[in-house]
Protein backbone atom coordinates (compact mmCIF):
# COMPACT_ATOMS: atom_id res chain seq x y z
CA UNK A 1 0.00 0.00 0.00
CA UNK A 2 2.69 2.58 0.94
CA UNK A 3 5.21 2.04 -2.42
CA UNK A 4 1.22 1.93 -4.46
CA UNK A 5 0.41 5.15 -3.50
CA UNK A 6 4.01 6.90 -2.86
CA UNK A 7 4.05 5.85 -7.09
CA UNK A 8 1.57 7.51 -7.63
CA UNK A 9 3.16 11.31 -5.95
CA UNK A 10 7.13 10.43 -6.72
CA UNK A 11 9.23 8.99 -9.19
CA UNK A 12 10.38 5.81 -7.73
CA UNK A 13 13.10 3.30 -8.45
CA UNK A 14 12.42 0.06 -6.45
CA UNK A 15 15.26 -1.76 -5.30
CA UNK A 16 15.17 -5.21 -3.18
CA UNK A 17 14.80 -8.61 -2.77
CA UNK A 18 11.94 -9.47 -5.59
CA UNK A 19 13.09 -6.57 -8.13
CA UNK A 20 13.91 -7.17 -11.59
CA UNK A 21 17.47 -5.68 -10.82
CA UNK A 22 18.31 -7.09 -7.41
CA UNK A 23 22.06 -8.06 -6.54
CA UNK A 24 22.92 -8.45 -3.06
CA UNK A 25 26.77 -7.26 -3.77
CA UNK A 26 25.28 -4.10 -4.97
CA UNK A 27 27.01 -1.19 -3.31
CA UNK A 28 25.00 2.24 -3.32
CA UNK A 29 26.81 3.69 -6.34
CA UNK A 30 25.63 0.11 -8.35
CA UNK A 31 21.99 0.77 -6.98
CA UNK A 32 22.24 4.40 -8.42
CA UNK A 33 23.39 3.46 -11.95
CA UNK A 34 20.57 1.06 -12.69
CA UNK A 35 18.03 3.43 -11.76
CA UNK A 36 16.68 5.81 -14.99
CA UNK A 37 17.35 9.11 -13.18
CA UNK A 38 19.24 10.52 -10.11
CA UNK A 39 17.58 9.94 -7.01
CA UNK A 40 16.86 12.74 -4.24
CA UNK A 41 16.80 10.50 -1.69
CA UNK A 42 16.42 6.69 -0.21
CA UNK A 43 13.82 5.15 1.98
CA UNK A 44 14.46 2.29 3.31
CA UNK A 45 11.43 -0.02 3.96
CA UNK A 46 10.62 -2.93 6.54
CA UNK A 47 12.81 -5.99 4.88
CA UNK A 48 15.97 -4.00 4.97
CA UNK A 49 16.50 -4.87 8.68
CA UNK A 50 15.69 -8.14 9.41
CA UNK A 51 12.63 -8.70 12.16
CA UNK A 52 13.22 -12.66 13.23
CA UNK A 53 14.59 -12.94 16.19
CA UNK A 54 16.10 -16.72 15.72
CA UNK A 55 18.06 -14.71 13.28
CA UNK A 56 21.57 -12.90 13.49
CA UNK A 57 20.72 -9.28 12.53
CA UNK A 58 23.15 -7.45 10.01
CA UNK A 59 22.07 -5.33 6.93
CA UNK A 60 20.81 -6.91 4.03
CA UNK A 61 23.31 -6.30 1.81
CA UNK A 62 27.24 -6.33 2.78
CA UNK A 63 27.87 -3.74 0.15
CA UNK A 64 25.74 -1.17 0.78
CA UNK A 65 27.35 1.56 2.72
CA UNK A 66 25.42 4.34 2.91
CA UNK A 67 26.74 6.38 5.96
CA UNK A 68 28.42 9.01 4.21
CA UNK A 69 26.37 9.19 0.84
CA UNK A 70 24.78 13.09 0.46
CA UNK A 71 21.52 11.34 0.07
CA UNK A 72 18.74 12.29 2.54
CA UNK A 73 18.22 8.65 4.39
CA UNK A 74 15.00 7.91 5.38
CA UNK A 75 13.37 5.12 7.23
CA UNK A 76 10.11 2.85 8.26
CA UNK A 77 10.43 1.20 11.54
CA UNK A 78 8.12 -1.95 11.94
CA UNK A 79 7.52 -4.68 14.04
CA UNK A 80 9.05 -2.98 17.28
CA UNK A 81 8.84 -5.57 18.89
CA UNK A 82 11.51 -7.79 17.24
CA UNK A 83 15.34 -6.65 16.90
CA UNK A 84 13.99 -3.14 18.32
CA UNK A 85 17.79 -2.13 19.14
CA UNK A 86 19.88 -3.63 16.47
CA UNK A 87 17.14 -1.46 14.08
CA UNK A 88 17.47 1.61 16.21
CA UNK A 89 21.19 1.14 16.13
CA UNK A 90 21.69 0.96 12.38
CA UNK A 91 19.82 4.33 11.93
CA UNK A 92 21.99 5.78 14.17
CA UNK A 93 25.31 4.74 13.11
CA UNK A 94 24.13 4.82 9.09
CA UNK A 95 23.12 8.90 10.19
CA UNK A 96 19.67 8.62 9.10
CA UNK A 97 17.74 12.02 8.48
CA UNK A 98 13.88 11.20 9.64
CA UNK A 99 11.69 7.61 10.88
CA UNK A 100 8.51 6.74 10.76
CA UNK A 101 7.29 4.48 13.52
CA UNK A 102 4.11 3.19 13.63
CA UNK A 103 4.45 3.00 17.32
CA UNK A 104 3.13 5.55 19.76
CA UNK A 105 6.83 5.29 21.42
CA UNK A 106 8.25 7.25 18.86
CA UNK A 107 9.81 9.83 21.54
CA UNK A 108 11.62 7.36 22.89
CA UNK A 109 12.72 5.69 20.11
CA UNK A 110 13.92 9.53 19.21
CA UNK A 111 15.86 9.86 22.04
CA UNK A 112 17.50 6.73 21.34
CA UNK A 113 18.70 7.54 17.96
CA UNK A 114 19.39 11.27 18.40
CA UNK A 115 17.15 11.08 15.11
CA UNK A 116 13.72 13.04 14.80
CA UNK A 117 11.15 9.78 15.05
CA UNK A 118 7.83 11.35 13.59
CA UNK A 119 4.91 8.44 14.84
CA UNK A 120 3.02 7.30 11.65
CA UNK A 121 0.45 5.02 12.47
CA UNK A 122 -1.00 2.41 10.01
CA UNK A 123 -4.05 3.18 7.87
CA UNK A 124 -6.60 1.72 5.04
CA UNK A 125 -6.68 1.47 1.89
CA UNK A 126 -9.70 3.10 0.43
CA UNK A 127 -9.58 2.22 -2.81
CA UNK A 128 -10.41 -1.57 -1.47
CA UNK A 129 -12.28 -0.80 1.81
CA UNK A 130 -14.79 2.07 1.18
CA UNK A 131 -18.48 1.14 0.96
CA UNK A 132 -21.30 3.00 -0.49
CA UNK A 133 -23.96 1.28 1.88
CA UNK A 134 -24.76 -0.43 5.04
CA UNK A 135 -26.23 -3.92 3.78
CA UNK A 136 -24.42 -6.60 5.30
CA UNK A 137 -24.88 -10.60 5.34
CA UNK A 138 -22.00 -11.55 7.96
CA UNK A 139 -22.59 -11.42 11.47
CA UNK A 140 -19.06 -11.99 13.03
CA UNK A 141 -16.12 -11.64 11.18
CA UNK A 142 -12.58 -12.34 12.32
CA UNK A 143 -9.35 -13.62 10.13
CA UNK A 144 -5.84 -13.77 11.52
CA UNK A 145 -3.04 -15.48 14.14
CA UNK A 146 -4.96 -15.42 17.37
CA UNK A 147 -2.33 -14.26 19.47
CA UNK A 148 1.60 -13.53 18.61
CA UNK A 149 4.14 -15.71 20.60
CA UNK A 150 7.15 -14.00 19.47
CA UNK A 151 9.19 -12.82 22.44
CA UNK A 152 8.28 -9.05 23.50
CA UNK A 153 5.27 -9.16 21.35
CA UNK A 154 3.15 -8.76 24.20
CA UNK A 155 0.46 -9.46 22.59
CA UNK A 156 -3.40 -9.78 24.96
CA UNK A 157 -5.43 -12.84 24.97
CA UNK A 158 -8.57 -10.84 23.13
CA UNK A 159 -8.95 -12.71 20.34
CA UNK A 160 -8.22 -15.89 21.85
CA UNK A 161 -11.37 -14.77 24.93
CA UNK A 162 -13.78 -14.00 22.19
CA UNK A 163 -13.50 -17.16 19.56
CA UNK A 164 -13.78 -19.12 23.29
CA UNK A 165 -17.24 -17.48 24.21
CA UNK A 166 -18.31 -17.93 20.23
CA UNK A 167 -17.20 -21.44 20.17
CA UNK A 168 -15.93 -24.18 21.08
CA UNK A 169 -12.99 -25.14 20.31
CA UNK A 170 -9.83 -27.57 20.38
CA UNK A 171 -6.35 -26.61 20.43
CA UNK A 172 -7.43 -23.16 18.95
CA UNK A 173 -9.98 -24.59 16.27
CA UNK A 174 -13.30 -23.84 16.12
CA UNK A 175 -15.23 -26.85 15.94
CA UNK A 176 -18.59 -25.62 16.48
CA UNK A 177 -20.96 -22.75 17.83
CA UNK A 178 -22.14 -22.50 20.86
CA UNK A 179 -25.72 -22.83 21.43
CA UNK A 180 -26.10 -18.62 21.87
CA UNK A 181 -24.69 -17.81 18.54
CA UNK A 182 -26.09 -20.88 16.51
CA UNK A 183 -28.56 -18.22 14.57
CA UNK A 184 -25.48 -16.15 13.93
CA UNK A 185 -23.81 -16.41 10.74
CA UNK A 186 -20.37 -16.18 11.84
CA UNK A 187 -16.85 -15.95 9.44
CA UNK A 188 -14.01 -16.64 11.76
CA UNK A 189 -10.75 -18.15 9.82
CA UNK A 190 -7.83 -17.81 12.83
CA UNK A 191 -4.15 -19.16 12.85
CA UNK A 192 -3.62 -21.19 15.90
CA UNK A 193 -0.67 -20.78 18.19
CA UNK A 194 0.68 -24.66 18.05
CA UNK A 195 1.36 -26.85 15.80
CA UNK A 196 -1.28 -29.26 16.66
CA UNK A 197 -3.67 -26.98 16.22
CA UNK A 198 -2.33 -25.96 12.37
CA UNK A 199 -2.59 -29.68 11.44
CA UNK A 200 -5.78 -29.79 12.78
CA UNK A 201 -6.93 -26.80 10.38
CA UNK A 202 -5.32 -28.22 7.43
CA UNK A 203 -6.85 -31.85 8.34
CA UNK A 204 -10.37 -30.01 8.51
CA UNK A 205 -9.93 -28.63 4.91
CA UNK A 206 -9.61 -25.18 6.36
CA UNK A 207 -7.79 -22.30 4.53
CA UNK A 208 -6.64 -19.29 5.29
CA UNK A 209 -8.66 -16.46 2.96
CA UNK A 210 -7.06 -15.32 0.09
CA UNK A 211 -5.83 -11.52 -0.01
CA UNK A 212 -7.80 -10.51 -2.44
CA UNK A 213 -10.91 -11.90 -0.74
CA UNK A 214 -10.22 -10.18 2.09
CA UNK A 215 -11.59 -6.96 1.79
CA UNK A 216 -14.65 -8.51 0.89
CA UNK A 217 -15.46 -9.89 4.13
CA UNK A 218 -14.75 -6.79 5.88
CA UNK A 219 -17.26 -4.80 3.83
CA UNK A 220 -20.20 -7.21 4.17
CA UNK A 221 -19.78 -7.83 7.60
CA UNK A 222 -21.75 -6.28 10.72
CA UNK A 223 -19.07 -6.60 13.14
CA UNK A 224 -15.88 -6.89 12.95
CA UNK A 225 -13.26 -8.37 15.60
CA UNK A 226 -10.36 -5.86 16.13
CA UNK A 227 -7.76 -5.80 18.77
CA UNK A 228 -3.90 -4.56 19.13
CA UNK A 229 -1.21 -5.83 18.15
CA UNK A 230 1.65 -6.66 19.08
CA UNK A 231 3.25 -4.20 21.15
CA UNK A 232 -0.05 -2.09 21.85
CA UNK A 233 0.15 -0.82 18.10
CA UNK A 234 -3.64 0.07 16.31
CA UNK A 235 -3.25 -1.78 13.43
CA UNK A 236 -4.82 -1.25 9.62
CA UNK A 237 -7.90 -3.42 10.59
CA UNK A 238 -9.28 -0.63 12.74
CA UNK A 239 -9.07 1.91 9.82
CA UNK A 240 -10.92 -0.70 6.87
CA UNK A 241 -13.08 -1.99 9.72
CA UNK A 242 -14.41 1.79 10.21
CA UNK A 243 -14.27 2.60 6.46
CA UNK A 244 -16.16 -0.22 5.59
CA UNK A 245 -19.02 1.03 7.70
CA UNK A 246 -18.65 -1.71 10.19
CA UNK A 247 -18.52 -2.08 14.05
CA UNK A 248 -14.98 -2.04 15.59
CA UNK A 249 -15.39 -4.64 18.87
CA UNK A 250 -12.40 -4.07 20.53
CA UNK A 251 -10.20 -4.56 23.69
CA UNK A 252 -10.16 -1.20 25.50
CA UNK A 253 -6.33 0.99 25.47
CA UNK A 254 -6.07 4.80 26.37
CA UNK A 255 -4.02 4.57 23.12
CA UNK A 256 -7.00 5.21 21.29
CA UNK A 257 -6.99 8.92 22.12
CA UNK A 258 -3.76 9.31 20.47
CA UNK A 259 -5.06 8.78 17.01
CA UNK A 260 -9.05 8.85 16.90
CA UNK A 261 -10.97 11.98 17.62
CA UNK A 262 -14.10 10.31 19.31
CA UNK A 263 -14.99 6.36 20.30
CA UNK A 264 -16.19 5.54 17.08
CA UNK A 265 -16.05 1.59 18.04
CA UNK A 266 -17.68 -0.48 20.85
CA UNK A 267 -15.24 -1.58 23.53
CA UNK A 268 -14.98 -4.70 24.82
CA UNK A 269 -13.69 -6.73 28.52
CA UNK A 270 -10.09 -8.45 27.99
CA UNK A 271 -11.75 -10.99 29.11
CA UNK A 272 -15.05 -11.09 26.94
CA UNK A 273 -16.84 -11.12 30.16
CA UNK A 274 -19.53 -8.99 28.20
CA UNK A 275 -18.66 -10.17 24.70
CA UNK A 276 -22.27 -11.55 24.02
CA UNK A 277 -24.13 -8.99 26.00
CA UNK A 278 -22.79 -6.58 23.44
CA UNK A 279 -22.95 -8.36 20.53
CA UNK A 280 -26.40 -9.32 20.70
CA UNK A 281 -27.65 -6.31 21.74
CA UNK A 282 -25.86 -4.92 18.58
CA UNK A 283 -27.05 -7.37 16.15
CA UNK A 284 -30.74 -6.93 17.24
CA UNK A 285 -30.20 -2.83 17.41
CA UNK A 286 -27.54 -2.62 14.46
CA UNK A 287 -29.91 0.20 12.74
CA UNK A 288 -29.44 2.45 15.77
CA UNK A 289 -25.75 2.67 14.70
CA UNK A 290 -26.09 3.85 11.16
CA UNK A 291 -25.09 7.11 11.71
CA UNK A 292 -22.07 6.70 14.08
CA UNK A 293 -20.61 4.61 11.18
CA UNK A 294 -21.12 6.68 8.75
CA UNK A 295 -19.26 9.37 10.28
CA UNK A 296 -16.48 6.71 11.36
CA UNK A 297 -16.55 5.81 7.92
CA UNK A 298 -15.68 9.63 6.76
CA UNK A 299 -13.46 9.97 9.31
CA UNK A 300 -11.21 7.64 8.08
CA UNK A 301 -11.23 8.59 4.61
CA UNK A 302 -10.56 12.28 5.76
CA UNK A 303 -7.67 11.50 8.04
CA UNK A 304 -6.72 7.62 8.04
CA UNK A 305 -5.70 7.03 4.34
CA UNK A 306 -2.55 5.28 3.24
CA UNK A 307 -2.66 8.44 0.48
CA UNK A 308 -3.06 11.02 3.61
CA UNK A 309 -0.23 9.10 5.16
CA UNK A 310 2.28 9.01 1.82
CA UNK A 311 1.07 13.26 1.40
CA UNK A 312 2.10 13.64 5.86
CA UNK A 313 5.37 11.49 4.59
CA UNK A 314 6.37 13.91 1.72
CA UNK A 315 5.75 16.61 3.55
CA UNK A 316 8.02 15.97 6.66
CA UNK A 317 10.80 14.78 4.15
CA UNK A 318 10.49 18.14 2.82
CA UNK A 319 10.65 19.65 5.48
CA UNK A 320 13.81 18.65 6.03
Amino acid sequence: NVIDELSLKSNIFHYGPGFKYFDIEDGLENIIQKSSFSPDLLIFGHNWLKDSPDKIFNSLMPNLNVKDTSLTKIGILNKEYSNLRNKLNYYKKNKFDLIFSHHHDNEIYKEEMGINCIFWPFACNHKKFEKENNTKSIDIFFSGVLKNTTQYANQSDFRINCMNKIFNNFFDEPIRKKKNFKKYNVMWNSIPRNNIGKILKRALGRRLFDYEDYPNFIKNSKIVINSLSPKGLVSPRYFETMLSKSAVFCEGSILYKKIFDKDYFFEIDMDAKNFEEKVFYYLDNSSKYKLLLNEASDYVKNNHTWEIRILQMLKAINNI
